[in-house]
């Protein structure tokens, strides 16, 4: 399939100028197969050249993954996260284009990438991620997962694309209520202009980018 465009979306797709074409997908309001943006994404963009011009979906097994794994107030309370709403859903582009903080790996055996974003909110720190297609040029929708405001945004990103990733699914992220986050203490911070850019772990070949991180090649 090539990228989804407004003029011409795949069957079953609807191109949505509206959040709250998400938080239906989630409420059952939306009968659509899938819902996709073209908004221009301009801080990914810069950080990472090759994004340019994608769109961002969510479809109906992305939702389904969602609700299933990270919509239950005490199973989430197990893993130190909280549940995911349609609220939270309904803010997949704003987090792409006004996130935090990023990280991102290659997916084995693909041309492609895992990106995590973090983005602080009043009700806490979502973690969106989003699986990256060359051939449709767009971010798919992986999974969502929400922490206390209190959660360091770097470890969970670092967490979330340093597990074994593959095409599938959300490519090994476990979801065990005994699961603990990558402690890897052999790690680099990267700095620009004297403040921190972002930090590189030197076990999982992982560079995780803060906030207009210049995304260029480190010495």
């Amino acid at each position: 399939m090539n990228q989804a465009l407004p003029s011409n979306p795949p069957r079953g797709w609807v191109h949505s100028s509206n959040l709250q074409d998400a938080a239906d997908l989630w409420n059952g309001n939306n009968k659509a197969e899938a819902a996709f943006w073209n908004a221009g994404n301009t801080r990914l963009e810069e950080q990472f050249p090759e994004t340019a011009g994608y769109s961002v979906f969510v479809n109906q097994s992305a939702i389904e993954h969602i609700k299933n794994n990270h919509s239950n107030a005490e199973s989430d309370a197990k893993r130190g996260q909280t549940a995911i709403t349609d609220e939270d859903i309904s803010r997949i582009t704003y987090i792409v284009s006004n996130y935090d903080a990023i990280a991102s790996e290659p997916i084995k055996g693909t041309n492609n990438r895992r990106f995590a974003f973090a983005k602080q909110f009043d009700d806490g720190l979502i973690v969106y991620l989003a699986d990256s297609s060359k051939k449709r040029r767009d971010l798919r929708t992986v999974s969502m997962w929400k922490y206390p405001q209190s959660a360091n945004a770097q470890d969970v990103l670092q967490h979330a694309v340093s597990l074994a990733l593959t095409p599938e699914a959300e490519g090994g992220i476990s979801h065990n209520p005994n699961s603990t986050h990558n402690t890897d203490t052999n790690q680099d911070i990267l700095l620009q202009g004297g403040a921190d850019r972002g930090m590189f772990s030197r076990e999982h070949n992982l560079i995780a980018l803060l906030k207009n991180a210049d995304a260029s090649i480190v010495d």
